[in-house]
């Protein structure tokens, strides 16, 4: 098969953000192209809780975020013609001392002043929702409408919607350089060859730092070690 050159867009970074952009992208008529460094949901994608989630966000953009993903994923099986495991569960902060108390009381009066339906609850009512709890509860910030879904299939699911589109995906190839002409991206070498495009995405989570200083663009995205129980 010929490789083709030309693109409208490329999307650095098989993730589940690159995936999606590349999709509703492709869904509006562009042509995309994916550039993933392994394999697709291989990063952070496939490391991650799933949570869509609105009380672990701050005041602002973050809680902004969080509320259109909620609105986004309750109809996104329908959209990607895919069983995502998307289930409301509700989602529960703890407090265990009285500074850690203080923080989702201010927490929660930004959160409710953004628009975000999360309570402060006692300790009680936190044990009735979690009866695991054994250790020293003072209160906890809840919200009801906070949701879990599968990474794994999310992420496929926005993969294969895209090439349905039209997009390409390029699997393990490796993005050496980002060539520009007049304050403007061209064209962008990676390891299997040139690709000619006005625009590229930079969805390289992890790595989008390094992927930035190709065109001199700062971006403060550094790796953030997590720990997960499953």
């Amino acid at each position: 098969m010929s490789f083709r050159t030309d693109t409208d867009v490329v999307v650095i970074g098989g993730g589940v953000i690159g995936c999606a952009v590349a999709y509703y992208l492709a869904k509006r008529g562009a042509s995309v192209t994916i550039v993933e460094r392994a394999n697709v949901g291989s990063g952070a994608s496939a490391a991650n809780a799933g949570s869509i989630n609105m009380a672990t966000k701050k005041p602002g953009l973050a809680l902004a975020l969080g509320m259109a993903s909620q609105r986004l994923y309750a109809g996104l099986a329908r959209e990607l013609g895919c069983d995502l495991e998307y289930s409301v569960t509700g989602k529960l902060i703890v407090a265990e001392a009285e500074t850690e108390l203080a923080y989702i009381e201010d927490m929660y009066a930004g959160q409710r002043a953004g628009g975000a339906p999360v309570e402060l609850v006692s300790a009680g009512r936190c044990r009735e929702l979690n009866g695991l709890l054994e250790a020293r509860v003072l209160g906890g910030l809840y919200c009801p409408t906070d949701a879990q879904a599968n990474p794994f299939l999310v992420t496929r699911a926005y993969a294969n919607a895209a090439c349905n589109r039209g997009a390409r995906i390029m699997a393990n190839t490796e993005v050496h350089a980002i060539e520009t002409a007049g304050g403007r991206v061209n064209r962008v070498v990676t390891s299997r060859g040139t690709l000619s495009t006005g625009w590229v995405v930079n969805a390289a989570g992890a790595h989008a730092a390094a992927v930035g200083t190709m065109v001199g663009a700062a971006h403060d995205v550094r790796p953030w070690r997590g720990q997960i129980l499953v």
